[in-house]
C-alpha cells in the first residue's frame, strides 16, 4: 500500500511542483505566465514547495532506508526519481539533501533500464551545462 501511495503522490503533487511550478515555466515557454514577474513568483513558490518535499524524503522516507519503501527498489523509487530529475533542467542540485542525492545516484545505477529511458533527459541536461560553461 505504501508503494501505491507514494506513486500517487509523485504523479500528482510532486509532479505539479517540480514540473509546473519549477522546471516547465523556466524551460518551456508555453508554461511561462503572462509576465516575467508572475513566472518568478510561481517558480519561487514551487522551489519552496520542492525543498519542503525534499526535506520530507530526507528525514522521513530515507532516514533509515536505502529506498523509499524499505530495503529494495520499487516502482515508487523510479516514479519519484523520474519526477525529481526534471528539476535538473533548470540547474537544481540535490546535494543539500545527501540522502536524496545518494538515493538518486543509486536509482540510476540499479534500475537496468534507467539510462535508456532517460537518455533524452541526460542529453538535455548536458546541453544546458555546456551552454553555461
Amino acid at each position: 500500500m505504501q508503494v501505491e501511495s507514494i506513486i500517487a503522490w509523485a504523479s500528482s503533487e510532486l509532479h505539479r511542483i517540480v514540473g509546473y511550478r519549477c522546471a516547465y515555466p523556466q524551460s518551456l515557454k508555453k508554461y511561462s505566465l503572462a509576465s516575467r514577474a508572475a513566472t518568478e513568483v510561481l517558480v519561487k513558490s514551487g522551489t519552496e514547495q520542492l525543498i519542503t518535499n525534499l526535506e520530507m524524503l530526507e528525514k522521513l522516507y530515507l532516514k533509515d532506508n536505502v529506498y523509499l519503501c524499505g530495503g529494495q527498489v520499487t516502482m515508487a523509487d523510479i516514479v519519484v526519481a523520474t519526477t525529481l530529475i526534471q528539476a535538473e533542467w533548470v540547474g537544481f542540485s540535490f546535494r543539500m539533501w545527501p540522502k536524496v542525492f545518494k538515493w538518486l545516484k543509486l536509482i540510476e545505477q540499479v534500475v537496468e533500464f534507467w539510462e535508456d529511458v532517460h537518455k533524452t533527459h541526460t542529453d538535455y541536461v548536458n546541453e544546458l551545462k555546456e551552454a553555461l560553461d
